[in-house]
């Protein structure tokens, strides 16, 4: 039960016949096919998932090797989690029950997320560091696991149970591994797709289906009524949705799988706890004292317009009667998107392409504008916060200075805790408000809302003359931590809640300030003055997943996390550092400082390795003994460590080995190439090491847009696009299941190059067929001359809007010989309310969106194009009605082209089957028409 599969394939040649007219360029003839191409074309075209060469395949599989992560321990840090997961999913399980409803998917029968269920573990092992010793999780035959969470004292571990037809909780000894299911109703896992122990461990909140899930499923019948819309009042541009919601029948469909009985559950006798009436619920939360809940719903109407994520919701505290206490925010549904703010447009002349090459000059084709004079004033850019191929977004907000901020349960059970303004001066004239606000100095408080939660139920905890960033509390409530700036500093405090004017400076200093020496002189307290001596370090940075925004080691706790406090009275200040004058190559050392609150006497207990990048995955407990940690390097495969702060003895605990050293072995380099317009870019070479001679290629593109030259210098960084100082932060590396590195090992260069697409802010679109062109002509060029590439022996490739481009690529120029184009739109007619960076609508800038349609160039397109397409793909902008439509107009003009469409796949591939099946025909495709090709 797939949703939506009825759209008519013609759907995507509207408007071809009234274009055609446009259409100006000679049709060129096909382009002949290499001589043994049908023996060749024959496994190409079988209707079956293909295995590439064992090489090529190891590659693929390998790229997801099982890489042993010790990063979830227990709160009692005797034990890490260790889930085990197919390298890519199978098609079998992307096969599941789905439907999609407002840009949503959900498995109808098991009614959950279907990401829960693509995403899941196949197996859980529990690993004991200590004593070297693991315990499987004995999960029920035939369910898979998702949303694992420890108990509070880490005794337990509880996990979604996926079966094929529904979802339980299931919690395991972690001790034994032995497992038991604690829920008997099935859970409701559509929205709120994880769960919440109770902080003494003996309860799990969570959603069940309602009616004991008994309800039957909205079955769809005979149509009793016909598909309308009438137009809205004012304008509205929406973007191009795949998925919105199309009926009665899908909208009584949504409603059912989102309500949910919110409930706890008892984990010894499974006793459930109904908390109030079935509900939408978008997400719940409950108080460490199981008295209130703060809970989220959907609220109806639903939209024929919009997706989900513009649906209206409320978010309020319930008892546990299900009475609404207070209501914390309520926003009605918004169907309207903000249009873009609209360039007027001229219509140019389009100068032919030169011969020979490229010329300078040789810009501003198909666009709606003339290239704008120099000595004038820039034009105003256009405003637009959408952006068509990015997931639907709400529009943030406006800035409130009265509003809660950072709301969240108080740890000790004693209501919620937030961040606000003292209010403004109440004889103040409203009128003067804002220019007062703007000047005056309001103090930032933390505040403390009791139940029944009433405007007059808050209170003052502390309050700060400086604005205050987050607040974390301690276990039993008894610490409160802030982090605030003074004096252009950053600064965490500690407060003494029994007496809230006994303050405690843990750490001051802003991004760049010293490292503690080991036994340093106790810490100030407020107000006095101190400028450490500036270096490098970052409390709360490179820390993994063992502190809180303060940069202060933290636990869970329930809902909340909580700073750690040892018994001493003792907290951890967690970051990194680098030491002045280190070299490139130094990584930036993880640090943990035990500061004494009272006194504030800091010692650096734990710091880490400057040669690798450490991060810090956790601590044994609230009294510090051991650090786990995680070593690795862009081309040194990740392994755990323990360190024993006492020696400082650090233990390896994983053998990971290297399972694509063929990758890091490739030989790569990075140059410029220069247009014949002057812009400079970066071109990534990748080929084996042993390489000789001049390879065929594979130019792998993905065009962006640009200013100018200091505008692309600023952005892209030293080496091209994403290969800056920090891209990789120092990661391993290795290759993606699509990696287009693996093409070396069939002997192909891989050259990747920037392609700026260049011109003033808002119709650098109107540049794009002749910066597409003269970029490409440019690397091509400084790759022959170094003696790289055989230029008769080229392709060009891309995925999505690198697809769109590979199309036009073909279509407006003569370099190569074939293309590989996936999930890409081909007709920008099809995105008329704008797409990607172009923020102008079609009729605002038609030219543009026209000479930007290689569907309206099919007949100039003189490469083999090798298509590929997810069927279900619900990218904005990208339905596979693009391919169908490309294909079926190569086809009947004759030329090679090749469609496949995978099923269940989405916007990108991710099944075994596919990822293999793709390189099998990709490599196909590419030794006929370019690399067993004869130059001209």
């Amino acid at each position: 039960m797939r949703g939506n599969r009825f759209l008519r394939r013609s759907a995507a040649c509207v408007g071809l016949v009234a274009l055609a007219g446009l259409l100006r360029a000679a049709e060129p003839a096909p382009a002949p096919r290499p001589a043994g191409a049908a023996a060749t074309l024959a496994p190409l075209g079988r209707e079956t998932y293909l295995l590439p060469p064992k090489e090529i395949a190891d590659a693929v599989l390998a790229s997801r090797g099982e890489i042993v992560a010790l990063t979830n321990l227990s709160p009692d840090g005797r034990k890490f989690l260790i889930a085990k997961r197919d390298p890519l999913p199978s098609v079998e399980r992307l096969g599941a029950p789905c439907v999609h409803l407002a840009e949503m998917a959900f498995d109808p029968v098991a009614c959950r997320s279907r990401e829960l269920w693509v995403g899941s573990a196949e197996a859980l092992d529990l690993f004991f560091p200590a004593e070297r010793r693991t315990v499987p999780v004995r999960v029920p035959s035939g369910a898979r696991i998702a949303s694992p969470a420890w108990s509070p004292d880490g005794s337990k571990l509880a996990f979604f149970a996926l079966f094929p037809d529904a979802t339980h909780i299931c919690v395991a000894d972690t001790e034994t591994g032995a497992c038991r299911k604690v829920t008997q109703t099935p859970v409701l896992a559509t929205l709120v797709t994880a769960f919440q122990w109770s902080p003494d461990g003996k309860r799990i909140h969570t959603v069940l289906l309602p009616d004991g899930g008994k309800r039957p499923v909205p079955k769809p019948g005979i149509a009793t009524e016909p598909k309308v819309r009438i137009a809205r009042d004012g304008k509205d541009p929406s973007r191009t949705y795949r998925y919105l919601l199309e009926s009665p029948y899908q909208m009584q469909l949504l409603e059912h799988l989102l309500t949910g009985q919110v409930a706890i559950v008892g984990v010894e006798d499974g006793a459930v706890t109904p908390i109030g009436e079935p509900a939408m619920v978008r997400s719940v939360s409950a108080s460490p004292n199981e008295k209130q809940f703060r809970v989220a719903t959907v609220k109806k109407p639903f939209s024929y317009y919009a997706p989900f994520q513009r649906f209206g919701s409320q978010e309020s505290i319930w008892n546990v009667s299900g009475k609404v206490l207070v209501t914390l925010s309520d926003r009605n549904l918004r169907e309207t998107e903000t249009p873009p703010v609209v360039t007027p447009a001229t219509t140019p002349t389009q100068p032919p392409f030169p011969k020979g090459g490229l010329t300078k000059g040789a810009r501003g084709t198909g666009g709606t504008q003339p290239v704008p004079d120099p000595t004038q004033p820039a034009p105003t850019p256009p405003v637009n916060p959408m952006n068509p191929d990015d997931a639907p977004t709400v529009a943030p907000e406006p800035f409130d200075p009265d509003a809660k901020r950072d709301l969240s349960w108080r740890p000790d059970g004693k209501g919620m805790s937030f961040l606000q303004l003292e209010p403004a001066a109440k004889d103040a004239k409203k009128d003067d408000t804002k220019k007062d606000d703007a000047k005056a100095v309001r103090k930032d408080r933390v505040m403390q809302w009791l139940p029944p939660f009433g405007k007059d139920d808050a209170k003052v905890v502390y309050e700060s003359p400086n604005r205050i960033v987050g607040a974390q509390y301690s276990a039993d409530g008894h610490w409160l931590f802030i982090s605030q700036t003074v004096d252009a500093q950053r600064q965490i405090t500690a407060i003494d809640l029994a007496n809230t004017k006994t303050t405690y400076v843990i750490s001051r200093g802003g991004s760049d300030f010293a490292a503690p020496k080991k036994d340093e002189p106790p810490a100030k307290k407020d107000g006095d003055s101190d400028n450490e001596d500036a270096d490098t370090e970052q409390p709360g940075a490179g820390r993994g997943g063992a502190t809180v925004g303060l940069g202060l080691l933290a636990r869970p706790l329930g809902a909340v996390n909580v700073v750690r406090v040892s018994i001493a009275g003792t907290v951890y200040l967690s970051g990194t550092e680098r030491a002045r004058g280190a070299g490139e190559g130094a990584f930036p050392k993880p640090y943990i400082d035990a500061v004494t609150i009272k006194t504030g006497k800091k010692t650096r207990v734990f710091e880490g390795k400057a040669d690798v990048l450490e991060t810090v995955d956790g601590v044994d407990g609230d009294d510090v003994k051991y650090v786990f940690t995680t070593r690795q390097k862009s081309n040194v495969v990740p392994n755990s460590y323990v360190t024993d702060i006492a020696t400082g003895k650090a233990t390896k605990l994983t053998d990971n080995v290297e399972k694509s050293a063929w990758f890091h072995e490739l030989k790569t380099e990075r140059f410029r190439a220069t247009r014949a317009d002057g812009i400079k870019f970066w071109v990534k070479v990748t080929r084996a090491p042993k390489a000789e001679g001049k390879l065929p290629a594979l130019f792998w593109i993905y065009p962006r847009e640009y200013a100018d030259q200091a505008d692309y210098d600023a952005k892209a960084g030293r080496g091209g696009t994403g290969t800056g100082p920090g891209a990789t932060a120092g990661r391993y590396t290795g290759p993606a299941p699509r990696s287009v590195a693996i093409l070396t090992l069939a002997g192909y260069a891989v050259v990747e190059p920037d392609v700026p697409i260049v011109g003033p802010a808002g119709r650098m679109n109107d540049n794009y067929v002749p910066d597409l062109r003269n970029g490409l002509w440019a690397a091509i060029d400084e790759c022959d001359k170094r003696g790289i590439i055989d230029r008769d022996r080229l392709a060009c490739g891309g995925h999505s809007y690198g697809a769109f481009s590979t199309a036009n690529a073909l279509a407006h120029t003569p370099f190569f010989k074939a293309g590989i184009a996936g999930d890409g739109c081909y007709n920008r007619t099809l995105t008329s309310m704008s797409f990607q960076s172009e923020r102008r609508q079609l009729w605002d800038a038609r030219e543009t969106y026209l000479e930007m349609s290689p569907l309206l160039r099919a007949n100039q397109i003189n490469g083999a194009l090798l298509m590929y397409h997810g069927m279900e793909d619900a990218n904005v902008g990208t339905h596979p009605m693009n391919s169908e439509a490309l294909f079926a107009a190569l086809d009947g003009l004759g030329k090679p082209a090749a469609l496949y469409m995978y099923p269940y796949e989405g916007h990108g591939p991710i099944a075994r089957e596919t990822n293999l099946d793709m390189w099998a025909r990709w490599l196909a495709w590419l030794d006929l028409y370019v690399k067993n090709t004869k130059a001209k």
